[in-house]
């Protein structure tokens, strides 16, 4: 819902329905995530992940 008025800004679309740009934002999200994953994946195997959680405790 709040990515609605920047998504009809970008995409110029003319559309009163909020749910009219899943579809734009969805794979955006998909790779968002996917990176994310990414990330923590290999902060986990060089044991990065556990040094950070250790100077947090």
């Amino acid at each position: 819902m709040t990515s609605y008025p920047l998504m009809k800004i970008f995409y110029g679309l003319d559309v009163h329905k909020w749910y009219y740009f899943v579809p734009y934002y969805t794979p955006a999200a998909i790779v968002s995530a996917g990176m994310g994953l990414t990330v923590v994946l290999i902060f986990q195997k060089t044991g990065l992940l556990k040094r950070m959680h250790a100077s947090l405790d």
